[in-house]
């Protein structure tokens, strides 16, 4: 059942699900920055975006043929920071590809990002953000839950897996992301 995959994702029994979470989120674990990470093993930037394709390298569906538009990430953990306060949001967001360069972010009122996008807006700038892949279990099941404004989700997702999550900085954003992370699409959202 789909409650013992959850449990393997969070490294407990189904039972101790609720306790693991309060755990985490009372014990946070403040994450450890890497000089370099396996994410960073391929790195496509300028003039190399497109030699691959760009987003066309990946194999990403559209999910209900017939009724989606487009391609969408649809397990895009959206990474962005809170300019005044330097807290971490994780969210997973709908990403609909616009193009070999280009993602869309389907970010209702009320979600952490579209608070940050604000803050960005009145400042006049395009807000960074840097969209996570495949990142370990405990990184996504943060970006699918509602936590507190105030806590930076790194730090929680340090607190369930009981150790440091470990973070590479970006090549392109001031924003960092998980080391071992699958892919990272970085770039902004337009104020």
């Amino acid at each position: 059942p789909s409650i013992d995959i959850y449990a393997l994702a969070m490294m407990c029994s189904p039972e101790q699900i609720l306790e693991t979470w309060a755990r985490a989120q009372c014990n946070p674990i403040p994450p450890k920055l890497m000089a370099i990470g396996p994410v960073q093993e391929e790195i496509h930037r300028g003039d190399t975006l497109l030699a691959h394709g760009g987003l066309e390298e990946f194999p990403i569906p559209i999910s209900t043929p017939g009724f989606d538009s487009a391609p969408f990430i649809t397990a895009g953990n959206f990474v962005s920071k809170d300019p005044s306060t330097g807290i971490i949001n994780v969210g997973n967001h709908r990403g609909m590809v616009k193009s070999p360069l280009r993602i869309g972010c389907l970010a209702d009122h009320g979600q952490h990002i579209r608070k940050h996008w604000g803050m960005y807006r009145k400042m006049g700038i395009a807000m960074p953000v840097a969209v996570v892949i495949g990142p370990t279990p405990n990184v996504g099941l943060v970006a699918t839950a509602k936590v507190p404004y105030e806590a930076d989700e790194y730090h929680i997702a340090g607190g369930m897996a009981g150790e440091p999550l470990e973070l590479v900085k970006c090549q392109t954003v001031d924003l960092e992301v998980p080391a071992s992370a699958e892919i990272v699409l970085e770039g902004s959202i337009p104020t």
